[in-house]
């Protein structure tokens, strides 16, 4: 968002969240208002609540300086930061269990037995 004035850069944030929200769950966000946006959040539970309040000072804030030109400077952008923060870290998929073993790697597993009991594949 760099060279971009303040509106040009809600107007890009707000996209951003939408076209996310829409790549991470297959809803059509890019199509949708800030507030069919958080009923959606809501009813489908895609987020929890402390995420949905962020998601939804994004969407509130740039339709501010979208439509009203209310909002904007460093300390509006970065409290924007903060919030989409928040909900890339409630989207983001769970890290696996640190206490379970990776899973096997395939090229080294042992061949599956054949027909007659001796392995398939590789040289004879």
């Amino acid at each position: 968002t760099a060279g971009l004035d303040d509106h040009a850069q809600a107007l890009a944030l707000s996209k951003v969240l939408r076209e996310y929200l829409e790549a991470i769950t297959g809803w059509p966000a890019t199509m949708r208002t800030g507030p069919e946006i958080m009923a959606w959040l809501e009813r489908e539970g895609i987020v929890g609540p402390t995420a949905r309040v962020h998601a939804g000072h994004i969407l509130s804030a740039t339709d501010r300086l979208k439509f009203a030109r209310e909002g904007g400077g460093e300390e509006f952008f970065r409290q924007l930061d903060d919030d989409f923060d928040h909900v890339l870290e409630a989207t983001r998929p769970a890290s696996p269990d640190p206490d379970l073993p990776p899973p096997a790697d395939p090229d080294s597993a042992p061949a599956a037995p054949g027909p007659a009991g001796e392995p398939t594949g590789g040289a004879p």
